[in-house]
């Protein structure tokens, strides 16, 4: 198995502002923390011009020379595009999806793209579900030109939260994030198997349930050994990626720790030993 870092990693390094030039200096840590496997994130619309061609090359030199491959590509600064009717008209942020698409593609960083959704205002009504299904397609078709895998990262209070897209939308896969799971009063253990096939890749984070906060794993949930075996059985074959966010000073014990709990048949114990 496979065990990488989400870009929470970077966030916890470097504030949300972090850069493409960030990305290639946590590399060397990441690498030195014994991840195989990294995600690539623009989290804001100000930095997607910093992924130029030159940048790309840079990026994929290094990830290629410290081993490190690329799990997924998460344009975080979409979330916004399901916030409410008016961004989910047909056309909004497609042609920043696509810009997205492209670089990934063209680069060959990995097969896997997201867009998280953000909660969304308003009643949920049966034409802002048709607004919503027909967002979710508009992306998942520019993806499928591009010959990626498009999954969506549901926050509590979104419109996919209840995770019900799955069933409308066959051709969406869905980035689990069980941490936005347990704050959306789902158990992520007791996802059906049809759902948990549909997994793309993973945001492996914990928390109490009422704060959507991004913990290590095993801060709370005691599940976490059936959650995974679940997920492996249902052919999941990414990697396993930690989703922690923590204060700077924090990120190598808490990343090396994430790391040991998923890897050692999730043994709940909270204290760990950083050499």
């Amino acid at each position: 198995m496979k065990y990488g870092v989400s870009p929470a990693f970077y966030v916890s390094r470097w504030g949300d502002q972090f850069t493409i030039d960030n990305i290639l200096e946590s590399l060397d840590e990441v690498s030195g923390l014994g991840f195989d496997s990294v995600q690539l994130e623009i989290f804001h619309r100000a930095h997607l011009d910093e992924w130029t061609v030159e940048n790309c090359l840079r990026l994929k030199e290094k990830l290629d020379r410290l081993n490190l491959r690329v799990s997924l590509f998460v344009a975080h600064f979409l979330l916004d595009i399901f916030s409410d009717e008016e961004s989910m008209a047909p056309g909004w942020g497609a042609g920043e999806f696509e810009k997205v698409a492209e670089i990934v593609s063209a680069h060959g960083f990995c097969s896997n793209v997201a867009v998280p959704m953000a909660p969304c205002r308003g009643e949920m009504t049966s034409d802002v579900v048709e607004l919503f299904d027909g967002k979710i397609k508009e992306l998942v078709d520019i993806a499928c030109r591009k010959g990626l895998c498009l999954s969506f990262e549901p926050m509590p209070g979104s419109a996919g939260e209840d995770l019900s897209f799955l069933n409308r939308i066959p051709e969406a896969g869905l980035l689990m994030d069980p941490g936005h799971m347990l704050c959306s009063g789902i158990n992520p253990a007791e996802l059906d198997s049809n759902i948990l096939k549909r997994v793309a890749a993973t945001h492996l984070c914990d928390n109490d349930g009422v704060n959507n906060l991004s913990l290590i794993p095993g801060s709370y949930f005691r599940e976490w050994e059936k959650l995974l075996t679940s997920l492996l059985d249902a052919g999941y074959e990414n990697s396993l990626d930690c989703e922690i966010i923590c204060p700077r000073d924090e990120v190598k014990a808490s990343y090396t720790g994430g790391r040991f709990f998923l890897s050692d048949k999730c043994i709940q114990n909270n204290t760990f030993i950083i050499r």
